[in-house]
């Protein structure tokens, strides 16, 4: 990439902080209004994410004991167990969010934070492109990662705090300020209290600094290229040490990479390829091929650090669907410094009539929220989720130990009174894949009866009605149906049935 001189206008985050409501920043409220649309239209899941209750659970937990739980709480098949709480910063301030607004905070909320998490890439970007709608373009062409996000869970944080890196990272590189990298670490400690994902930002900076060491080797410029070097190397080493504030310590560093050995838990949402996740998939790979075209404007020889870094997230995030918006934030900002422009801002953006259309977009965007507490959106998410299970459950008093779905052991826990456990939720660390491999291997009926289940002297179950351990129990005969619900059914061990209310 060509050498940008002393003109080059340097990306300062704190005019991006301190300047949302100006015309040049009018962005930012379009970007919350896309956000909520993309949870109306069912796009992003909202509080239909499966996931979001037992976080809340968690954290309501957490607040009222004021600690962490010594052992999970919330299985019977692992309570007590060691439990390594990643999130529970997260949990804890969604569960203070929820007392203080309810649902409709929780969704705006969310809506606002991923908007937030695109504005600031975007900005970023805008620093060098020196042409907002161009910006916004480019997240917009770029976005499909981001397109299902909008979701009450912890990459919201992490998604901002990655995008602040990539920020604080184009100002040490072409704004000259190395200063601001000091702020990498002390963003650590809150990452890493948020979210599993802060992995990523140790992953990153590590990456920054060897990628920026291969730019210095083969195309050395001067001592400020090899400064930026020295300095990303030190704040790199800064930020993995900044990990070890946490309540686990190393234990938890130890734990998070064991995550993703956890292979089994492959046909889970999250972990799937971004092809299978619909039309927005090949939206995905589009914006990738557009990315790469981009690039070919900034000719020979090629920035190492630009290009392979948002490459390698691409990939990735193709892989499993959970890094694709990392890949989307990247990519905006790293393609800046190919259309980068020398001369200054639009009149338009800096004239009266975009003050005027800036100040009706952001008056826009307060209003909906109050949209969304007049449509039907709740009563919809509320048909969506198996909440005439839950609300099945609640009064039926079952006896025994309860067999249930994975996918819905999140909503249980944050539905069900607090002395009903479940038998596997949306934690796969905790559980493990031996574990896992065996309910997977049961509920699909792939071994006999007899190998797990039976074992397990189960109760009640909760499946859904085309899973093959329905029809099973149903044929052998010593189950009975109890409750048929709109996606799951209720079955009870026939020496323990209970009357249907």
């Amino acid at each position: 990439m060509r050498a940008l001189d002393h003109n080059t206008p340097a990306p300062g985050l704190g005019e991006r902080l301190l300047g949302l409501w100006t015309p040049r920043r009018m962005i930012f409220p379009i970007l919350v209004i896309i956000a909520t649309f993309l949870v109306f239209t069912g796009i992003s899941p909202g509080v239909g994410d499966l996931d979001y209750y037992w976080h809340l659970a968690a954290g309501e937990a957490i607040w009222q004991d004021q600690a962490l739980p010594t052992g999970d709480p919330f299985s019977w098949t692992y309570e007590g167990r060691a439990w390594f709480l990643h999130e529970w910063g997260f949990q804890v301030l969604l569960h203070l969010w929820h007392e203080l607004t309810g649902p409709l905070g929780v969704v705006t909320g969310s809506a606002v934070l991923l908007a937030f998490a695109g504005y600031l890439a975007m900005a970023t970007a805008d620093r060098m492109v020196r042409r907002p709608l161009l910006s916004l373009g480019l997240l917009l062409i770029f976005g499909a990662g981001l397109a299902g996000a909008v979701a009450p869970r912890p990459h919201l944080f992490s998604l901002i705090i990655f995008a602040v890196y990539l920020a604080l990272f184009f100002e040490a590189k072409y704004g000259r300020r190395h200063w601001p990298l000091l702020t990498v670490p002390i963003l650590m400690i809150a990452w890493v209290n948020l979210d599993s994902s802060y992995v990523l930002g140790v992953i990153t900076m590590a990456a920054l600094a060897l990628l920026e060491w291969v730019n210095l080797i083969v195309q050395f410029r001067d001592r400020r290229q090899a400064k930026l070097s020295v300095w990303l190397t030190v704040v790199a080493g800064m930020t993995l040490a900044a990990v070890l504030v946490n309540p686990y310590g190393v234990a938890q560093l130890e734990h998070a990479f064991d995550i993703d050995q956890l292979t089994e838990f492959g046909d889970m949402t999250d972990w799937l390829a971004v092809m299978t996740s619909g039309w927005w998939g090949p939206w995905y790979v589009l914006g990738g091929v557009v990315f790469f075209v981009l690039l070919l404007r900034r000719g020979w020889p090629i920035d190492a650090t630009v290009v392979l870094f948002p490459a390698f997230l691409f990939v990735v995030g193709a892989v499993e669907i959970r890094y694709a918006p990392y890949a989307a934030l990247a990519m905006v900002v790293c393609v800046a410094p190919a259309l980068w422009q020398h001369d200054a801002v639009s009149p338009f953006v800096e004239g009266g009539p975009a003050k005027v259309l800036c100040w009706l977009i952001a008056a826009a965007a307060l209003l909906v929220p109050l949209g969304l507490s007049r449509s039907d959106y709740f009563e919809t998410a509320e048909q969506s989720l198996p909440s005439d299970v839950a609300g099945y459950l609640s009064t039926a008093q079952l006896p025994g130990r309860m067999f249930n779905d994975s996918e819905i052991g999140g909503y249980l826990i944050g539905t069900l009174p607090g002395d009903y456990k479940v038998f596997i939720d949306g934690r796969e660390e905790l559980y493990g894949q031996s574990f896992f491999r065996a309910y997977r291997t049961t509920v699909r009926g792939n071994v006999p009866l007899s190998r797990h289940f039976d074992g397990w002297e189960i109760g009640h179950v909760v499946v859904k009605h085309d899973q093959a351990l329905k029809h099973l129990l149903l044929t052998r005969g010593d189950y009975q149906l109890t409750f048929d619900g709109r996606t799951h059914a209720v079955l009870v061990r026939n020496d323990r049935v209970a009357p249907v209310p």
